[in-house]
């Protein structure tokens, strides 16, 4: 019985993954579980109207974000990611340093784990219209925002500088900020 119920939950999840669905802008698929091939099916749906994705609390595995990354959602402007990584750091860095997401203004990354080198690849996301990142619950040190901004421009001394002045070098459209200093 367990076994019918599991491909028929399978089959299922083709029948979604497979139809187009050229107008749907929001699709929330958090706290699921999800199964790297959800993930990887859910990259490769056409949403070419999508404008907000959230798998918080999926456990993403490195070989799905490879998968995410490729999604070619070009007006997605929130993403919410909230309690998702196995591996934390390498998987976020690959999220940020590959993902290219013209129109995203709404990051949340938090309760992930995310220390000092997964914050430095935040200067090579492709984000220029980011206004609100929350990387709240995470392993961060005020540290990390200035090795951040070093990263960006070695000529000034920015250890006096506050995180969000120095995300503000990033993201001039930044207008909100979450996180706690360890």
């Amino acid at each position: 019985m367990a076994i019918d119920s599991i491909q028929g939950a399978h089959q299922k999840w083709s029948l979604i993954t497979e139809a187009t669905w050229p107008v749907l802008q929001t699709l929330s698929l958090m706290d699921n579980d999800l199964p790297f091939d959800a993930i990887k099916n859910v990259a490769c749906m056409s949403l070419s109207a999508l404008t907000s994705l959230d798998l918080s609390g999926n456990r993403i595995s490195r070989k799905a974000v490879k998968w995410l990354v490729k999604g070619d959602w070009v007006h997605l402007q929130r993403l919410r990611l909230q309690n998702s990584f196995v591996k934390a750091v390498d998987s976020i860095m690959l999220l940020l340093t590959e993902a290219v997401w013209p129109e995203l203004t709404h990051l949340t990354l938090s309760s992930n784990h995310i220390d000092a080198s997964a914050l430095v690849s935040l200067t090579c996301g492709k984000w220029p219209l980011l206004m609100y990142v929350d990387m709240s619950d995470n392993e961060l040190h005020t540290e990390a925002f200035v090795e951040m901004a070093a990263l960006l421009d070695d000529s000034n001394d920015y250890s006096f500088y506050r995180p969000k002045q120095i995300c503000h070098l990033l993201w001039p459209k930044l207008v909100w900020l979450r996180w706690k200093c360890l």
